[in-house]
Parts: structure tokens; sequence; C-alpha cells
């Protein structure tokens, strides 16, 4: 099987890849580790695999997906080449982050569910922009996946909702810790520290009690202090993107034009026209 495998470092508990099932070959899919989701991205294939009574088949059209829980291993072939992507979560890392003791889903084929669909097509959008937006964007993306395989493919009910908010004490940490780190990639993990909470109950009671997520919430203070660079440091706006720990200037440009309605670059020039107390730049 040929595979192309990402596994960034600022991606807590997950590995992605790209392969290719040749066809006619038997395989096996078998990890001890981790909860696996594989998706065909190309033409309809024909999948085989053998069972105690027999060999079954089902088409497997694109968007299609196996779930396969840790310790699965059954042998499998498609009669077309197959075309995945696949998104390997670790179970250590969801009993520690997720707080879930011993997870395990269902082992299911031929599922097609568009919020999964969802986010693998954000993770491919983040492999081919190098993981542009930071460590808290892909730590979310792992949170929401598992959060929601545990609760729609668990096979117990270890899953439980997070209520509440966040204390006003735990808030403020939360935001001092935010306000002290804004030159650096801050995880979620950073975050949840602070609070005394895991990944995902941080992550929860955090929108709860400001509205947005942790990654839109510190994306939006990382603009802001754009902003104070861009017009009053000299810094320029490569600079003020690396100064902020944006990965990637290209993100950079895109979230500032996004929330402020110019680029940096506009934003700079404007800004050294405008006089004092006449900001006519979209907030």
């Amino acid at each position: 099987m040929q595979r192309e495998t990402y596994q960034y470092t600022s991606w807590n508990g997950i590995v992605i890849e790209k392969f290719t099932a040749p066809a006619n070959q038997p395989f096996f899919t078998k990890d001890a580790r981790c909860h696996r989701i594989a998706i065909n991205v190309g033409d309809p294939v024909l999948l085989e695999w053998k069972m105690s009574n027999g060999i079954w088949r089902k088409i497997y059209d694109k968007g299609d997906m196996s779930i396969i829980p840790p310790g699965s291993c059954v042998e499998t072939r498609f009669r077309q080449s197959l075309h995945g992507f696949a998104m390997s979560i670790d179970t250590a890392w969801m009993e520690e982050t997720m707080q879930m003791p011993q997870p395990v889903w269902e082992k299911k084929r031929g599922v097609n569910d568009p919020f999964i669909m969802g986010i693998a097509r954000a993770f491919h959008e983040e492999i081919k922009k190098d993981g542009w937006s930071g460590k808290l964007y892909g730590d979310s993306l792992v949170i929401s996946l598992t959060a929601y395989m545990a609760e729609h493919y668990g096979r117990t009910t270890v899953y439980k909702a997070a209520k509440g908010k966040l204390t006003a004490y735990q808030l403020k940490k939360v935001i001092d810790y935010c306000h002290a780190h804004i030159f650096e990639d801050i995880s979620v993990q950073d975050l949840a520290g602070q609070a005394h909470l895991s990944a995902f109950y941080f992550s929860r009671l955090f929108k709860r009690s400001v509205g947005v997520s942790p990654y839109q919430f510190v994306l939006k203070m990382k603009i802001e202090n754009a902003k104070a660079l861009l017009k009053q440091s000299g810094l320029s706006p490569k600079e003020t993107a690396s100064y902020l720990g944006f990965t990637d200037d290209a993100h950079f440009n895109h979230a500032f034009k996004r929330m402020i309605g110019a680029t940096p670059v506009q934003f700079a020039t404007r800004a050294d026209t405008l006089l004092p107390g006449n900001n006519n730049i979209k907030d």
C-alpha cells in the first residue's frame, strides 16, 4: 500500500494519511493504539472482506468510510484501486485529553457522515497549507472529531457533554495567559492548564463563557496586537506576522483581511495617513 503520512508536531493525538490500496491485493489494518477512520476519496470501488461465515461485499462510493477500532484485523481487498484519506486518533490521547476511560468505537463499513467529511476536508486544507493555522486550530479539529465519534459511534456511555461555564477566576487566568504569550503558537492544552481542566472540557466551557472558541479568541487578540504593531512599531507586515507567532504569512494576511476589512499592507499604509482620532478602518 502506498502512503503519505502527516503528523505535524502541533497536532496532538492524530496522524493523517493519504493512501492508495492497489486492486485485488489483500491487506490488513491492525493498530492496537489508534481508532481509525478511512475514507474513499476517489471513484466508487467494490470492497470484499472475509468473515467466519463467508465473503462479504459492498460498494464504497466517494465519501464512504470505515470506522476501525483498535485491534481490528480483517482480511480486506478492493476490486479496484482505492484512493483513501485516513485519520487515526491515539487511544491514550483520548483517555488523557478527553477523559474517556477505555474509549472504543463501533466497527462500521460504508458510513457516509457529513460531519466527519467536514473535519477531513479541514485537515486536508491544513495539509495543503502546511498547517498554517497553528496549534489551536488543529487541536480544535481533533477535539471536535473525538467528541463527535464518542457520542455517535462509541460502544459505551463514557462521553459526557460539558456543562456550565468557566469561573471568573479561571477565565481571568486564561486571558492573562493569552496576553502574556500572545507572541507564541498557543495550544489548547496550554490554556486548559491555566483552568486545571482537560482540553476537551476547557474548550466547551470557554466557548460557553465568551461566545467563541479558544482559537477564534486568540486569533482576534493576535490581530488586535497586529493593528497596534503596524501603527506604532514600524514593523513590516511580514515581521509582524512572525513576531505574533503566525506560522505562515498567507494565514496572517487572510485572517487580518477577514477581520479588519483590509490587508496588513493596506492597513499600514492608511494608518500612516490617518490623523490621531480619525480611524476609518473597519473594526
